[in-house]
C-alpha cells in the first residue's frame, strides 16, 4: 500500500541526473511524479491538484518555459495553495521575477542534501497548515456572519482572538499584543491631532488599533523550528520568517468576505507593511516614505518599541528610557519624522501603558 498517495510532488526537470537525485531524496516521504518539460507539468498538475504537496520546477524547463508555466499556475491560483520551488541560481533579477510570479522558494545545489529536503518539508508543512487553518477560519466566520447585528463586536473579538493565538503559541510574551494595541491607539490619536493630511479621525484610530493585533498573524504559519529557534537564524530561515508578512495577508484574504471592509483593509495594510521602513530599507516590498500606509507606519513604531522592551535570544530587554532613545535614534530602522514627533509628545502615555501591561 502506498502510504504517500496524498503527498504528491511533481519534479519538472529536463536534467535527468539532477531529477533522479531529487527523486531519490524525496521518494521515502512523497510519491514523486517526474516530468521533463513545461507542457507535461501543466497536464500533471491538472491530474493531481487536489492531492499535490509541492512542485519543483527547473528554471530552464523546455517546451513551455518556466516563466510561462508560473504564469499559468498563478492564473489558476495553484501557487496560492501549492508551493512551487524553483531550481535556479538566486540572482536578484531571477529571484524577483519568480517571486513575482508566485514562487515559494528556490533550491540550489547540491540537490540531494539534507537542507534541500528540509526546505521542501518545511514548505509542504507550511502550506498544509495554511490550508487547514483557512478552512477552520472560514468555517468559523461563516457561522458568525449570520449575526449581522453583532458584526462590529464580532470583528473586534476575532482580531483579538487571532492575535492572542500568537501569544499562546509562545511566539510573543503574554501582553505583547495588548501593549502594541495601546501604543498604536496613543500614536494614532497624536497623528490625527497633529497631522490632518492623513485624514484620520477617532473612529479610524480605533479601527487601526484593533487591527494592529494582526501584525504578526502570519507567524502562525511559520514552523516552530524556525519561529521559536533559540539560536541565530540562517539566511534561508530568515527569509521564511520575513514571509510572515505575506502569509498573514493570505490568511486575511481567505476570510475577507466575512469581515467588515475597513477592518480587512487596515488589517491587511498592517500585516503586510509593518516591517517597511521610511527610508525604504524594510520588507517585503521596500516601500519608502508615505508609500507605506499610515496605519502600518504607526504599528511599526509601536511594535518595534515593544520589541526593544522584551527579552530575546540575543539580548536582554532595554529599560524604558533606553528603548525610547533607540527608537528616536533610528536603531530599529528609520521611521517617519512625523511619527517621531508623535512618539516624543506621547512618551508619558506610552510609559503608563508599558507599566500597566508589563510582561
Amino acid at each position: 500500500m502506498n502510504t504517500n498517495k496524498n503527498r504528491n510532488i511533481i519534479i519538472a526537470d529536463g536534467n535527468e541526473e539532477r531529477a533522479r537525485q531529487l527523486q531519490e531524496l524525496l521518494s521515502g516521504a512523497y510519491n514523486v511524479i517526474m516530468v521533463t518539460d513545461g507542457e507535461q507539468l501543466l497536464k500533471r498538475v491538472a491530474d493531481y491538484f487536489k492531492k499535490l504537496s509541492a512542485i519543483i520546477l527547473d528554471a530552464d524547463i523546455p517546451k513551455i518555459n518556466a516563466g510561462k508555466v508560473m504564469d499559468a499556475l498563478k492564473a489558476k491560483k495553484i501557487t496560492k495553495y501549492v508551493p512551487v520551488i524553483v531550481m535556479a541560481d538566486r540572482t536578484s533579477e531571477i529571484t524577483r521575477m519568480f517571486y513575482d510570479k508566485g514562487a515559494a522558494a528556490f533550491l540550489r545545489p547540491p540537490y540531494n542534501s539534507r537542507s534541500a529536503k528540509a526546505k521542501v518539508d518545511n514548505l509542504v508543512q507550511t502550506y498544509a497548515e495554511r490550508k487547514w487553518l483557512e478552512k477552520k477560519v472560514i468555517q468559523q466566520n461563516r457561522e458568525l456572519a449570520y449575526q449581522a447585528d453583532m458584526l462590529r463586536k464580532l470583528n473586534d473579538n476575532i482580531l483579538d482572538m487571532m492575535g492572542t493565538i500568537i501569544e499562546f503559541r509562545g511566539i510573543e510574551d503574554n501582553n505583547h499584543i495588548r501593549r502594541v494595541k495601546e501604543y498604536t491607539h496613543i500614536l494614532g490619536t497624536a497623528v490625527a491631532h497633529f497631522f490632518k493630511e492623513y485624514e484620520l479621525d477617532e473612529e479610524q484610530v480605533n479601527y487601526i488599533a484593533s487591527a494592529s493585533s494582526m501584525h504578526d498573524i502570519g507567524k502562525i504559519l511559520i514552523p516552530d523550528s524556525i519561529v521559536l529557534k533559540a539560536g541565530k537564524l540562517t539566511p534561508d530561515e530568515f527569509d521564511i520568517i520575513k514571509s510572515h508578512t505575506t502569509k498573514g495577508c493570505e490568511m486575511l484574504e481567505a476570510v475577507s468576505r466575512y469581515q467588515e471592509e475597513i477592518y480587512y483593509r487596515y488589517s491587511y495594510e498592517i500585516c503586510r507593511y509593518h516591517h517597511e521602513r521610511y527610508d525604504g530599507s524594510g520588507y517585503p516590498e521596500g516601500l519608502s516614505g508615505d508609500e507605506i500606509p499610515i496605519s502600518a507606519q504607526i504599528v511599526s513604531v509601536a511594535e518595534a518599541f515593544d520589541a526593544l522592551m522584551c527579552d530575546t535570544v540575543y539580548r536582554k530587554a532595554y529599560d524604558f528610557e533606553k528603548a525610547c532613545q533607540l527608537i528616536m535614534e533610528g536603531e530599529c530602522g528609520e521611521f517617519s519624522p512625523k511619527l517621531m514627533q508623535c512618539f516624543k509628545v506621547s512618551v508619558d502615555k506610552i510609559k503608563a501603558v508599558s507599566v500597566e501591561f508589563a510582561g
